[in-house]
């Protein structure tokens, strides 16, 4: 039974703080091992369609929660409030006593300093993980509007809510806002969700590019079948022996679904399970399984709840399943702390590697260093670190494997840099190309004048309709890896065209800033317009132009010198990036690979660089 505060917001029956209200939980109940908790975020509470609720002044009410349940004071001759309290009951039962078995975070406290926290968890997805000896919850939200991000929570402190973090990791950029599931791959450090349909049935966020602009991408397994159909009603967890994924959505049949070896949009696949020969539960799952299926990793089974009048607990053993050994070990933490991703060395240099690991329920014995999988050296004692030296020109990827005294073994997520040699370097600045990120572009629309067009997978280029705006960071100075002060020998900028159509090209230098984020046909800067709408005007690009090409009928790399440019902006020139424009104007609207680009990343465009840093 609830009852309502003075502002009319739901609640139990014994206040905000002694339990919550009832919620729909959709996929947001997990189980947090370092704090041995069960923690509650909600999705739709009663009444309201929203997140928990209470009391912020006499005038206004703010979110609360989410609520830890703590399973050492379960008893079952109790309930979970303060006691006196009850369900379905009208008034107090003095009687009834209370295990005071939950806690609320309440993280939305203004006291506690938290910011950019999500408005509330409907339709919410979740999993949770040990991350350097911390409970690490990754949780869909909506920080405004229906679309979902991807949050992270991080329990710091099971004693102390201000010391919670919360990041955005993933941005909602193309995944169902409906009810889904979704579960974290600790192997390739990505967390998938369930779509509502077949049309876009699976999507991941790769948490090896975690942060606020880390879209979501979808991704159509294989079926040998042709009989899987997505339906929001499926549970979904990551079988860490196993290394796939299991579906399930009541009745007898599992689907297990299969990653790639390397985070990719392709080489997924669908495997109906065998059928089992024993009982299975019915298929009545009401509102759908979601977080109703849980690995167990003691016992290496799944847990399901029947979700009907009986209420059934389940056990599915996957194929290949053997009872555990011994105690089951939790798997080491290990993050890679030095050197920083993206770091530039001179071919000579030492580099130092650094990295923190822990463990939850041990000790790590060694931690190993690796350079493009070649194993570099090991430190058995904390902290743990070593120096390379002399690594070899070119880019490199480094991790580090931290073994704990249970024989567990856990790989960091890799951190890139790039050695280049002193007197000469050449590099490829692409988007998704040894750790670099540094490309802005997107093209501007005529028929949407207001509108912005970054994070499409093309950019296209029509007569006075639509224009295309690229730049890319290339010194330190500006976010790019090329030492400032470098002497530029050549560079060439080249663009990937994958539609018909031919013509000539040049690229005009931009002469004002502008916003990649926001940039449209009729404003350069938020607020701020072109000189002449679309870029046109002798004010927002050169009259001269830096580079030439021709661009043949077919599909086809185009290139354009642009060293004198690059130079430029080494003396200090402002680099705005370039503007592409034919040189004369067709009909025919060709299209070319953006930055965005996601079935192919070596077709984005790209900056080959070649400098020298000798004095």
């Amino acid at each position: 039974e609830i009852s309502q505060d003075e502002h009319g917001n739901y609640m139990a029956i014994d206040g905000h703080d002694a339990a919550p209200a009832s919620a729909h939980t959709y996929d947001n109940t997990v189980f947090a091992p370092i704090a041995d908790r069960l923690l509650v975020f909600g999705g739709a509470a009663y009444n309201n369609g929203g997140a928990f609720k209470r009391p912020l002044d006499a005038d206004a009410s703010r979110a609360t929660g989410p609520y830890f349940f703590d399973p050492a004071k379960s008893d079952a001759g109790k309930v979970g409030g303060t006691t006196g309290s009850h369900v379905k009951r009208s008034g107090p039962h003095p009687e009834i006593t209370g295990g005071i078995m939950w806690e609320n975070r309440d993280i939305f406290d203004p006291a506690a300093g938290h910011n950019d926290l999500p408005k509330t968890f409907v339709n919410g997805v979740s999993d949770t993980t040990v991350e350097n000896g911390k409970d690490v919850i990754y949780i869909g939200g909506r920080l405004g509007g229906t679309g979902q991000s991807l949050l992270k929570y991080t329990i710091h402190n099971i004693n102390d809510p201000s010391q919670d973090t919360w990041e955005k990791v993933g941005k909602y950029w193309s995944v169902t806002s409906r009810q889904g599931t979704g579960a974290y791959d600790p192997d390739l450090n990505i967390f998938v969700r369930t779509g509502r349909d077949n049309n876009r049935p699976f999507y991941y966020w790769d948490l090896n590019q975690a942060g606020p602009g880390n879209r979501d991408k979808f991704f159509f397994p294989s079926d040998p079948t042709g009989d899987f159909e997505m339906s929001h009603y499926y549970g979904m967890e990551h079988d860490p022996v196993r290394q796939q994924f299991l579906l399930w959505a009541g009745g007898g049949e599992v689907w297990a679904l299969q990653p790639p070896a390397s985070v990719s949009t392709s080489g997924w696949a669908l495997t109906r399970q065998p059928a089992p020969s024993s009982a299975i539960p019915d298929a009545d799952v009401g509102r759908g399984v979601l977080g109703k299926w849980e690995y167990i990793p003691q016992v290496d089974a799944f847990m399901a709840l029947q979700d009907n009048d009986q209420g059934n607990i389940w056990l599915y053993k996957p194929v290949g399943w053997q009872l555990p050994d011994g105690d089951f070990n939790l798997p080491p933490a290990v993050e890679l702390t030095e050197p920083a991703s993206g770091q530039i060395y001179n071919a000579g240099d030492s580099v130092t590697l650094m990295a923190d690991a822990s463990d939850s329920d041990g000790n790590i014995t060694v931690v190993e260093f690796f350079a493009d999988g070649n194993k570099l050296g090991e430190d058995a004692s904390s902290p743990y670190g070593m120096t390379w030296a002399d690594p070899g020109p070119g880019g490199h990827s480094l991790t580090a494997i931290a073994t704990d005294d249970g024989g567990a073994r856990t790989t960091s997520a890799p951190i890139d840099i790039t050695v280049i040699d002193p007197d000469a370097g050449n590099l490829d600045l692409q988007d998704g190309n040894a750790g670099y990120d540094g490309t802005e572009d997107l093209y501007l629309n005529a028929y949407f004048p207001a509108r912005n067009y970054d994070a499409r997978e093309e950019l296209i280029d029509r007569n006075s309709q639509y224009h295309s705006l690229l730049r890319f960071r290339i010194f330190q100075s500006e976010g790019g890896p090329i030492p400032d002060g470098a002497s530029i020998i050549s560079a060439t900028l080249s663009l990937y065209k994958h539609s018909s159509y031919s013509t000539d090209y040049q690229l005009v230098r931009v002469l004002k800033d502008w916003s990649v984020n926001s940039a449209s046909w009729n404003e350069r800067l938020p607020g701020i317009a072109w000189q002449q709408s679309g870029a046109q005007g002798s004010g927002d690009v050169s009259d001269v132009a830096d580079a030439f090409a021709s661009a043949g009928w077919s599909a086809q790399w185009v290139d354009f010198d642009v060293t004198l440019a690059v130079q430029d902006f080494a003396a200090g020139a402002n680099n705005h990036g370039w503007r592409l424009k034919p040189t004369k104007l067709k009909g025919n609207r060709r299209q070319f690979r953006s930055s965005d680009y996601l079935a192919d990343p070596t077709l984005r465009p790209r900056l080959n660089v070649e400098f020298s840093t000798s004095q």
